[in-house]
């Protein structure tokens, strides 16, 4: 299966319509009416995308955006709008918006922006990853050395994990 969508909309209707036109092996959708229902699905489901509907919205829209930044930072989110609201726009891509746009929306111009936003997050999440595991290095060094075992405490720093077994280590230069 495919992207996970959030689709944050106050109209039912459409958020069904957008719903139905994505395709389901590509895209896993998650729909919600309001903020809370956007923060509770967000800490259930792995959301890759979130799509908000700043017009049907408003303000509330905005602090959407900037909850799921809060929360998880690494979703893009794509927002709809109206030229009424425009300014909500500004508000929103201030907070990190990936993309924008207006009403009326072409579908397939939506739906790639979302694949977009996806892959650019994927892109974002494989970057962090070697830092992420330089930490995780770290703390087991950390772990071993607190505990008298020095030699793989050091191991694991100088090497970045177990790329030697320990006990070559010990006997060939410990």
């Amino acid at each position: 299966m495919g992207l996970s969508l959030l689709f944050v909309e106050s109209d039912k209707y459409f958020r069904d319509a957008i719903s139905s036109r994505l395709n389901r092996n590509e895209f896993r959708f998650f729909g919600a009416n309001q903020i809370g229902a956007a923060t509770a699905i967000l800490s259930q489901k792995p959301i890759d995308v979130g799509l908000v509907d700043l017009s049907s919205l408003k303000i509330e829209g905005v602090r959407i955006v900037e909850e799921i930044k809060r929360i998880k930072p690494h979703v893009e989110i794509i927002t709809i709008n109206t030229y009424d609201y425009f300014n909500n726009s500004i508000a929103a891509m201030k907070a990190g918006v990936f993309d924008d746009f207006l009403v009326p929306v072409e579908i397939n111009t939506l739906i790639r922006s979302i694949q977009a936003a996806g892959a650019h997050k994927i892109k974002l999440e494989k970057k962090r990853r070697p830092l992420l595991r330089k930490c995780q290095d770290a703390m087991m060094a950390v772990a071993f050395a607190e505990v008298g075992e020095l030699t793989t405490a050091q191991i694991i720093a100088e090497t970045g994990g177990f790329s030697h077994k320990p006990e070559e280590k010990r006997d060939g230069q410990g």
